[in-house]
């Protein structure tokens, strides 16, 4: 670019202190973009001309996306791309649109909500930047993979219940499989005793009744201390149950992280577990209002898991339960996939869900094996 004029001239000179000291010349280039956005165009269409990635590479995801918005509007793709007669500043917008892909290359936590914050605030370039967060993905996930030690493929292939842990949604996983032995010692399957009697309070003058809610989840939250950290069921990480967490009014009834060992710099990942029982009046919409929407969003957490205890069964009158209408048809597989389709729908944005309903029940029901409790209608939780 010749320089014809003192406007041009300070564009060239700014140009060459980025280009040669992008530490210093990058502040005096953003500042440039705020308060002088046609000096700062010029200085673009100087630096486009230079080799970039040596002070490109000295940029933040966050720079790069400040950088990304000035030229989307300063340099607005002309219609004549589309019909291949190129425009005036067609070098510029070539660089332009190499922004998006540097910042996937840097493949971290930071470059991926730079990415899905861009997709919001240019829906124009939504669909490319969706695709370039996806490859930031992959370059952070390629990056943190560690091949599991000897170690642990051998406490693998000693313990089949053992697994090994390198995201939230494999440490979730772990935590069904717990609760599902959780469940099974509860009715004495696999030759054992039931212990399911152990959530219930006995009384001869008011029947059998649950237990409350936080008593479930202190028992749940005992059974993964046990079954998760002391048994040794994840084979790479170290697990820790750490007490919920209260403020704002919000209890979050478990949160379950595990920590790499082997010295690796993986981070902590985590799954908070929402504990209700049966007869919670917000049964049917909690997972969505409080498990996702408030405990993971609200904590930058990713995973969920929305426990349901389940002890509709003859020991438990009617007029005892609660005050809410019964259908026949609210069973407790009817509530089991009811929750499974409701976590999947709303195993979105990053999210995901799962949902346990827990067999809590005692009696004839459930000794028959079949999930079912024959003649009795269920709880509705419908709201």
């Amino acid at each position: 670019m010749p320089v014809a004029d003192p406007l041009a001239l300070r564009a060239a000179i700014l140009a060459g202190l980025v280009c040669s000291n992008p530490t210093r010349g990058w502040p005096e280039l953003r500042q440039t973009m705020e308060r002088e956005p046609q000096l700062a165009r010029m200085t673009l269409l100087w630096l486009v001309d230079r080799e970039p990635q040596a002070w490109v590479s000295e940029l933040s995801p966050t720079e790069l996306a400040g950088l990304y918005c000035f030229m989307c509007e300063h340099f607005p793709r002309d219609e004549r791309c589309l019909e291949n007669e190129e425009p005036p500043d067609w070098d510029v917008i070539r660089f332009r649109d190499r922004v998006p892909q540097w910042i996937a290359e840097i493949g971290t936590e930071e470059a991926i909500q730079v990415l899905d914050d861009l997709g919001q605030r240019l829906p124009a370039q939504a669909e490319v930047l969706a695709y370039y967060r996806r490859k930031a993905q992959r370059t952070l996930q390629a990056r943190r993979y560690q091949p599991p030690q000897p170690a642990d493929l051998l406490r693998l292939e000693q313990d089949a219940r053992t697994g090994l842990v390198r995201s939230d949604a494999e440490l979730m996983e772990l935590i069904i499989e717990s609760l599902q032995r959780l469940e099974d010692m509860l009715q004495g399957r696999n030759g054992g005793t039931p212990v399911a009697r152990t959530l219930w309070n006995e009384s001869d003058e008011n029947g059998w009744r649950p237990k409350d809610e936080n008593f479930l989840s202190d028992c749940v939250r005992q059974y993964l201390q046990l079954d998760l950290v002391e048994r040794g069921i994840v084979a790479n990480r170290e697990v820790e149950l750490r007490p919920p967490r209260s403020g704002d009014g919000q209890r979050t009834d478990i949160v379950v992280q595990a920590v790499r060992t082997h010295g690796s710099e993986e981070p902590v990942v985590t799954v908070v577990v929402e504990v209700k029982g049966c007869w919670n009046p917000e049964l049917g919409k909690a997972m969505k209002t409080q498990l996702r929407d408030r405990y993971l969003n609200d904590n930058g957490y990713r995973c969920g898991i929305y426990l349901v205890g389940w002890f509709i069964c003859d020991r438990w009158k009617p007029d005892k339960i609660a005050k809410r209408k019964f259908r026949a048809a609210d069973t407790i597989t009817a509530w089991r996939e009811r929750l499974a389709q409701e976590a999947q729908d709303l195993s979105v944005d990053g999210f995901r869900l799962r949902a346990f309903v827990l067999d809590a029940r005692v009696g004839r029901a459930t000794r028959q094996g079949n999930g079912e409790e024959s003649g009795r209608p269920y709880l509705s939780g419908r709201t």
